[in-house]
């Protein structure tokens, strides 16, 4: 047998695995291996090798990769505009020393008086990682080794009771292990009185989410011709118009001014029946000066003869002809 009384030297392999834990990041590990021969009839006396090596914990190091450019992650505070329908798409792109990085976002609602409300995650939103359309090669080097980049992409569509309401959205990039995290914050702004149209969806069909019918989105749509020219995902589509407060009105008030009721313009306002605390509380509420509420009015039945003042017709049985 090979090694033995005199054979050839017989070559022994093992392999070494070791799994640091998170209590020795940052630490630089003095590893030894030591060697025997172990022939049963040795040649002489027994010979022992050694071999060290230095093994380092490294820490991890993140950093957020901004660009001039608005393809990469965007910069702290800055402002998304979106509306009810409409996808919000956030890339996010980080660098990482040795470590894989992890993605996740934390959402807050901006409260009528500025605060913070954390609301965690959103129904609807997702971070996709890898971004499938990634700018950066994640094998790319910024003259660091083992430095590599990691995206991911934001996608979030709110939904109509966010109308007018401003989001906080703070995204974390982090390693595999949880050892060290960064954060980055942007804002998201959902407007109101207007919304994108989604797959498969008609004015028909938008009208009736929010309670409507269609010649009233095309009445207040002028730009929009021909009502049955094929329209396209993500278009943007006018709901209402917005009333600009005086200021010290209230709901109560002006909704059989503009021919609707307080219930209707509360519907069509709910950030800020949220903000005032309930319905009760935002009918009766004195509205500051220039407070835009959205305002969908009754266009088509309202008959206004001769100059007369103008009075509101029975609604139709069947919505989108005109009783």
């Amino acid at each position: 047998v090979s090694g033995q009384n005199g054979g050839a030297a017989n070559v022994a392999t093992r392999i070494f695995t070791m799994v640091p834990q998170l209590t020795q990041v940052g630490l630089t590990l003095e590893v030894c291996f030591a060697g025997r021969n172990s022939n049963e009839n040795p040649l002489g006396s027994f010979v022992d090798i050694l071999r060290c090596i230095l093994i380092q914990v490294v820490e991890p190091e993140l950093s957020w990769t901004s660009s001039s450019t608005e393809a990469l992650t965007p910069l702290a505070d800055e402002t998304f505009t979106t509306f009810p329908g409409c996808f919000v798409e956030i890339p996010v792109y980080a660098t990482a020393v040795w470590y894989k990085v992890k993605f996740s976002y934390q959402a807050s609602l901006i409260d009528f008086d500025g605060a913070e409300v954390p609301s965690g995650v959103v129904e609807g939103a997702e971070i996709v990682a890898p971004h499938p359309n990634a700018l950066v090669d994640g094998s790319s080097a910024i003259n660091i080794a083992n430095n590599y980049s990691f995206s991911g992409l934001f996608r979030y569509r709110p939904s109509p009771s966010l109308s007018g309401r401003n989001q906080k959205v703070c995204f974390s990039a982090s390693d595999e292990w949880g050892l060290r995290s960064i954060r980055r914050c942007v804002w998201v702004m959902t407007g109101s009185c207007r919304a994108c149209l989604r797959d498969g969806q008609t004015l028909a069909s938008l009208a009736a989410e929010y309670g409507t019918d269609w010649l009233q989105i095309w009445a207040t749509n002028p730009r929009m011709g021909n009502p049955s020219r094929i329209l396209s995902p993500g278009d943007v589509i006018n709901l209402g118009v917005k009333y600009l407060a005086i200021g010290g009105e209230t709901v109560e008030e002006i909704a059989p001014q503009l021919f609707s009721s307080i219930a209707r313009v509360l519907e069509t306002n709910p950030d800020f029946v949220q903000r005032s605390g309930g319905a009760q509380i935002a009918a009766k509420r004195a509205l500051v000066p220039e407070q835009a509420l959205c305002i969908i009015p009754p266009l088509c039945r309202l008959d206004c003869p001769g100059g007369e003042p103008c009075i509101l017709r029975e609604p139709s049985a069947n919505k989108g002809f005109v009783a």
